[in-house]
């Protein structure tokens, strides 16, 4: 959660202005919702386990939080944000284990 409650101050501390730094919370709203639709279809197959697609996304998250730091532009940021999105694919599939 913490990239999403620092992320304006952070885009601020870079010289991004306000008003482009918040869509990136659109963008983190639409990818979450396109992840876990993406995630139900993953879940529904049959040779595919939902512990990995955990696995894969509690991964991804984790790096892409890491590199969050190292972006210094507001494209960097909007990147990494997709992929903090793209690896939450397990909210709403804990229940398949």
């Amino acid at each position: 959660m913490v990239p999403y409650v620092h992320l304006i101050k952070h885009c601020d501390d870079l010289g991004i202005p306000a008003d482009k730094s918040s869509t990136l919370y659109l963008f983190i709203g639409i990818f979450a919702s396109l992840g876990r639709l993406g995630a139900g279809f993953l879940c529904n197959m049959k040779f595919i386990k939902a512990r990995h697609i955990h696995q894969a996304a509690a991964f991804t998250v984790g790096t892409s939080t890491m590199l969050l730091t190292l972006a210094k532009t507001y494209a960097s940021i909007g990147r990494v944000c997709h992929y903090i999105q793209c690896g939450r694919w397990n909210d709403g599939n804990f229940h398949y284990y």
